[in-house]
């Protein structure tokens, strides 16, 4: 697998390089727009530790920030949303769209049937590594994790880093440590589904959160 020669551009102008993954093409960098593909402003909204007027944790409406405040996070780590800005379907320029869980789901099989893991076996969810960038990780001890021996790190050019998180209480955590991102599935009134991935981990680990948290966002082709 390599990273595709195309881009793919959102209605700030940024520019997403692509890579195919079995029959799927990704981009191959977090989404940082600030705008919709209408062209409407997505709310730019601050955590409480800045005691600023926007509280992020009463974000039930479309909302976005950067990782600690701090637009100097855009070009590595992209924004992180909260997921009534997924669920407008307004985020992705045309012929894209935020990936359902189902899909993330076709990306693990795909990976873990075709030698992927971290210990070349087929069975079992150990594609963490083969997900996730050389860069930027937290080294840690543990075999077979994201952390340990950055070489054998991002096989499948997916290139994720460890954008970290915003809660739903407006405080950041986890950059350098954890990557969470967003799917289009709704799961219930107050949750919806994710995938992430942790340094210390060598699981792509699907599960639930509260939509008002900030997650980063990847697009799909249509």
């Amino acid at each position: 697998m390599a990273i595709n020669t195309e881009t793919v551009t959102d209605a700030d102008g940024n520019a997403y390089q692509t890579v195919r993954i079995g029959n799927q093409i990704w981009t191959a960098k977090n989404l940082s727009t600030t705008r919709f593909n209408d062209g409407t402003s997505i709310p730019l909204v601050k955590g409480k530790e800045y005691e600023d007027e926007h509280s992020y944790g009463n974000c039930w409406t479309p909302a976005y920030c950067w990782y600690d405040n701090d637009i100097r996070n855009k070009e590595k780590y992209g924004a992180l949303y909260n997921w009534a800005t997924v669920n407008t379907g307004k985020l992705a320029p045309k012929g894209w769209h935020v990936p359902t869980d189902e899909e993330w789901m076709e990306l693990e099989a795909h990976l873990i049937l075709n030698g992927y893991n971290a210990d070349g076996t087929k069975q079992g969810n150990k594609i963490a590594k083969s997900l996730a960038a050389s860069t930027d990780w937290g080294s840690v001890p543990n075999p077979g994790a994201i952390g340990n021996d950055f070489s054998k790190n991002n096989w499948s050019r997916f290139s994720a880093l460890p954008s970290g998180w915003l809660d739903e209480d407006g405080f950041c955590y986890g950059q350098g440590e954890a990557g969470y991102w967003w799917s289009a599935t709704d799961a219930s009134g107050h949750s919806a589904r994710y995938v992430a991935l942790r340094n210390d981990q060598d699981n792509l680990w699907r599960d639930c959160n509260d939509k008002r948290r900030g997650f980063s966002v990847r697009l799909l082709l249509d």
